[in-house]
């Protein structure tokens, strides 16, 4: 399973960049201006990366005993500082969006208000599954009202708080992952700047609500998986990790990706736990997972008091079918939205989807579903921004009716230069996304062939205790967390298929950036080691003559 999906990633890893790089500049839906050629930014970027990998490797002996004595100190206070950065960004830039995000925010006050009935029934009719995320954000609300407010940029602090968090368990996992806390720091700040400074956390929406879930299930994997386990802790963790899972897949569906790509391999990799281990932890998943559905389904939804129309919810067929619209190139579309909503029942509704993908299969033939595919590839995955600003009226003004206003601040009009489409710093803010992303990509590919060669060889590599011998890289002993990287591989390879089946938007991805961050720090740990062992072999043979 592990030669299967490392080769499948690597497969899709090369498929995308060889798009990017040499296909990036055709048209496709929603493309983002770029000041500069892909090939430009992957240039830069991994002039950046072979910069980063010295400095790592050459300033670390002399910081990095003073890292490890006050580890917990320094990451504490690194991600204390960006989450104060990530708080004045999305205060100071705060706006409204009339897109979900809006629908959404007035389910909430609604609710919160006493007035259910004016929530917008159709939209959550249409979309049940983001029922959800209003409780949730009710709930926040209902918290902050102890202290005497219902601002919204309590939810926007409460998507913040998410982010933090997320940055210690990313921390967490890539320190048990590579066995290197110094490297891991270094992925730390990158996680920091990249993804805690994004300006998506201003927008109240699933997609930065559901961040840390994926996060914490694989946490909670490395936990259950490490040898050495009781099984009362894997138990523990399987069944809080399914909980988790049923909760993510109502706020996002594409969480279920990484609790099944984990699955998948505690079925057949986990070599570590017996198989009536490995059954009791899987039972205990799967009725956790069950009782956890049936918790929201039937308590926690119904609490709302909002009604809906069962008739009315989409499945997943309207978005296959909407993903194979040649128009759009498989993003949203309001006719295929009113062509599905024209039917009456679920049954109806899937029957007609299914009846018009067909249809529209037959049309595009093989070659030309395989240009649709190169296409939602590039919608996917050739921005990176993640489609910020292309979701209807995106950027409204800082009030909403019924919600109330959030005053400007001296920085307001600072950070809308970068992050407004017109405004005259935004060309550099998106180039610079754009660069980050395609590093990550290639260091992403990186890691898929570091990995490959090792499985391929028969040489896969087992975790070093204490210093790495050979490589001079110096880790501090931990235990091995297992089949953690597959999970993050096998899941990123679900989430590519994912998305070329179903609707495409690159904002899709934005929820597993953790992953992909995971994957390229990786393949960049594994850059370090081999330069270090390259030096060490290459000192060894000139102390004893070999070399001269």
């Amino acid at each position: 399973m592990k030669k299967i999906t490392v080769t499948a990633f690597l497969l899709i890893q090369i498929y995308i960049l060889t798009l990017l790089i040499f296909a990036g500049s055709t048209d496709h839906y929603i493309k983002r201006p770029q000041l500069y050629p892909n090939t430009v930014y992957a240039a830069a970027g991994l002039i950046l990366t072979a910069v980063l990998c010295f400095i790592i490797l050459k300033g670390r002996t002399g910081f990095e005993r003073t890292f490890i004595t006050h580890e917990k100190m320094i990451v504490a206070v690194t991600i204390a500082v960006f989450f104060a950065f990530s708080v004045f960004l999305c205060i100071s830039g705060f706006f409204f969006s009339d897109w979900d995000p809006e629908a959404i925010l007035y389910g909430v006050y609604g609710v919160l208000h006493g007035r259910p009935e004016d929530t917008g029934t159709v939209y959550f009719s249409n979309h049940p599954n983001n029922l959800l995320l209003v409780w949730i954000y009710l709930s926040v609300l209902r918290t902050a009202g102890i202290f005497g407010t219902d601002s919204v940029l309590c939810l926007v602090v409460f998507q913040c708080i998410l982010s933090a968090f997320s940055a210690l368990v990313f921390y967490r996992i890539l320190a048990d992952m590579t066995n290197d806390p110094f490297a891991s720091y270094a992925g730390l700040i990158v996680y920091g700047i990249w993804i805690m400074l994004s300006p998506w956390f201003i927008i109240t929406y699933s997609d930065e609500a559901g961040i840390i879930i994926p996060l914490l299930i694989l946490r909670l994997y490395q936990m259950g998986a490490a040898a050495g386990s009781a099984k009362t802790k894997r138990i523990l963790c399987w069944t809080v990790m399914s909980a988790l899972a049923a909760f993510g897949y109502f706020i996002k569906p594409q969480i279920i990706l990484s609790y099944i790509a984990i699955m998948i391999l505690c079925i057949l990799c986990d070599a570590n736990e017996a198989a009536g281990q490995r059954l009791l932890c899987i039972s205990c998943a799967v009725v956790t997972l069950a009782l956890s559905v049936i918790i929201i389904k039937a308590l926690i939804i119904p609490s709302l008091g909002i009604e809906t129309d069962t008739d009315k919810s989409f499945g997943m067929a309207h978005y296959f079918m909407m993903g194979l619209n040649d128009a759009t190139d498989g993003v949203y579309s309001d006719d295929d939205t009113l062509y599905t909503d024209s039917f009456d029942t679920p049954s109806e509704k899937r029957e007609a989807d299914l009846k018009l993908a067909k249809e529209r299969i037959r049309a595009y033939g093989f070659w030309g579903l395989m240009d649709h595919a190169k296409n939602k590839t590039l919608v996917n995955y050739n921005d990176g921004l993640f489609a910020w600003g292309v979701d209807g009226h995106f950027f409204a003004e800082r009030a909403l009716e019924d919600i109330g206003e959030v005053p400007e601040t001296a920085a307001t009009v600072l950070i809308w230069s970068f992050i407004k489409p017109e405004g005259s710093n935004h060309g550099k803010y998106s180039a610079f996304e754009q660069m980050i992303w395609l590093t990550v990509l290639i260091l992403d590919l990186i890691a898929g062939v570091m990995l490959c060669r090792e499985l391929f060889a028969g040489k896969e590599k087992q975790e070093p205790q204490g210093n790495d011998a050979g490589s001079g890289i110096h880790t501090r002993d931990i235990v091995s967390s297992g089949n953690a990287i597959y999970a993050v591989l096998l899941t990123l390879t679900f989430l590519f298929v994912f998305e070329l089946l179903f609707e495409a938007k690159a904002r899709y991805l934005f929820i597993y950036t953790p992953y992909y961050l995971l994957a390229a720090v990786y393949g960049l740990w594994g850059i370090m080691r081999g330069i270090g062992k390259s030096s060490k072999d290459v000192g060894n043979r000139t102390s004893d003559g070999s070399g001269e």
